[in-house]
């Protein structure tokens, strides 16, 4: 009986160690394969922290860019997004979106009761290339968008504005 007891607590402590070894050396290898490190990690979700604490206006003051989706309809109902404009702070920046590209992430399927259909998505990206690293998408209801209802026409012009001094 003792015997057994003692098999057990050694098979135990045997899987203990393993797990503690294993998990030290596993988030280390993960860095390595991954190519980036705990502390870029770290700086990464700040960085989006302190984006969610931001409100809509500064949002777009930060915005390196700003692409304008537009839907059409397929066949079975599908709302497909399509990029429809490309607004960039200036001309060095650089954008992984085209005009008439497709934006899959967009795409919704039309609801029979949908009496407040949108009609575009407004997204705002960082940096260069300009990346939607944010999750930066704003739905236009009516060509208005963010918390104001502010008009897309009245947005774009205050962030073309914005990005060039005059």
């Amino acid at each position: 009986m003792l015997r057994v007891f003692l098999k057990g607590f050694v098979f135990g402590i045997g899987f203990i160690v393993a797990i503690l070894v294993l998990g030290g050396i596993t988030p280390y290898f993960l860095d390595i394969f991954e190519g980036s490190s705990s502390i870029e990690t770290f700086e990464s979700l700040e960085n989006q922290k302190s984006w969610n604490d931001l409100s809509f206006d500064e949002k777009a003051q930060k915005a390196s860019a700003i692409i304008v989706l537009r839907y059409k309809e397929a066949d079975d109902g599908l709302m497909l997004a399509y990029v429809a404009e490309v607004h960039k702070k200036d001309s060095s920046i650089e954008s992984l979106f085209n005009i008439g590209d497709g934006y899959s992430d967009a795409d919704y399927y039309l609801k029979s009761d949908d009496w407040q259909r949108r009609n575009g998505v407004v997204m705002l990206l960082t940096g260069s290339p300009a990346e939607n690293k944010n999750h930066g998408l704003y739905y236009m209801y009516d060509d208005r968008l963010g918390p104001k209802d502010m008009p897309l026409e009245v947005f774009l012009k205050k962030f073309n504005q914005e990005s060039r001094p005059e």
